[in-house]
């Protein structure tokens, strides 16, 4: 390990836990490669497999094995005030984790293909259920939902703004298209915002005034959209960074980011810091790229999450470390020192899920950031 990362701010209990292991369309800034098909309807589990495969560039069909077993959360989950969450596809399971320890605590059952998952205020967290069309909500620490809310699609993601609005992505839906879907504070009926521009969507993101952006497909050209805080459309906005690859948007504290799957073509992830200006438009403020070792300097993350010491999108200080599964290799968690660029793991933990496809943190950290 590099003792040099032991001095980034922030992550100096990361880093003593491994010493302790040994261990918007028409802008051609956006245009990229997309070898996924716009059109894909009736959500049969067929149509849902490729679905799946169209989310990530480098998808691996590996065996899968669902668990019916019941949930459950060890005597080690109490009191425990950072958790992070992991989606498995291998099994339909998530598994539940104490941050930064990344000790296994617990699991919870039941989902079909969960995929994104995002924090609200309190710590709650919601888990996208891609097949089963559906996001499920869970108390922090908790084994039984406390919310099942239906989707019209595929869900493959969420955000939850600071006012309590839960924003629901469809990479597709019934109909081809997929779209966003907003519970006013978490529950209720849903209003449903689409647009041709970001045809297929990936999960988004809250920034801490209310605007949702998300990154979406169409006809091979990638794009992001935003559906303005008290706006009533999805509206696409110019980004001078070209998306190769779509994938997650979160807040970090201070920036919105924007996921890259395919950084410069490189087959691995990157997350652009963006600037948002008054028109909506985002430019280029930073990039953290994510690298690894299990696969030469590969690292595919459709949903890299950024832990803070508040939930998103309440932090008001830049996050410090980054959460995520690496798809292109078979059980590999990792955490990222954030922001700082050109990064392999700090850490990989050693009991990590088959198939992690999404993540999300939770805290009931109440302190200043």
């Amino acid at each position: 390990m590099n003792p040099l990362r032991c001095n980034l701010r922030g992550v100096s209990a990361i880093c003593a836990v491994v010493l302790l292991a040994g261990c918007s369309a028409g802008s051609p800034a956006l245009e990229g490669v997309q070898s996924a098909s716009a059109v894909e309807s009736g959500l049969t589990p067929l149509s849902i497999s490729r679905l799946a495969a169209m989310t990530m560039p480098h998808y691996v069909q590996r065996p899968v094995h669902p668990d019916h077993g019941q949930s459950w959360m060890s005597k080690k989950s109490n009191g425990a005030k950072k958790l992070y969450y992991v989606s498995d596809w291998a099994t339909d399971d998530v598994f539940v984790y104490k941050y930064p320890q990344a000790t296994l605590i617990g699991k919870l059952t039941g989902f079909a293909e969960p995929y994104g998952q995002c924090a609200d205020s309190t710590g709650n967290i919601w888990i996208a259920n891609f097949e089963g069309s559906s996001i499920v909500e869970y108390a922090h620490g908790g084994t039984k939902p406390i919310a099942t809310l239906t989707t019209n699609g595929t869900a493959i993601g969420c955000a939850v703004s600071a006012k309590g609005n839960l924003a629901v992505a469809n990479y597709s839906t019934k109909a081809g298209q997929g779209d966003i879907q907003v519970f006013a504070h978490e529950s209720g009926t849903p209003a449903s915002y689409s647009s041709s521009s970001c045809y297929n969507l990936w999960p988004p993101g809250y920034d801490k005034k209310g605007n949702l952006y998300v990154e979406g497909a169409s006809s091979g050209v990638n794009a992001v959209c935003e559906l303005p805080a008290n706006g009533t459309s999805l509206v696409p906005v110019s980004f001078n960074q070209a998306i190769v690859s779509p994938g997650s948007v979160m807040w970090d504290g201070l920036h919105i980011t924007l996921t890259d799957q395919n950084y410069g073509s490189t087959q691995s992830t990157a997350l652009y810091r963006a600037k948002e200006l008054p028109t909506g438009d985002l430019t280029l403020n930073g990039t953290t790229t994510l690298t690894d070792t299990c696969d030469g300097a590969a690292a595919d993350v459709p949903q890299p999450f950024i832990a803070n010491g508040r939930n998103t999108p309440t932090a008001k200080a830049v996050g410090y470390v980054v959460l995520g599964g690496n798809i292109d290799c078979k059980s590999r968690f990792n955490y990222w020192a954030y922001p700082t660029p050109n990064g392999d793991p700090i850490l990989s933990i050693g009991n990590a899920p088959e198939q992690p496809y999404g993540q999300g943190y939770t805290t009931t950290n109440k302190v200043k950031d």
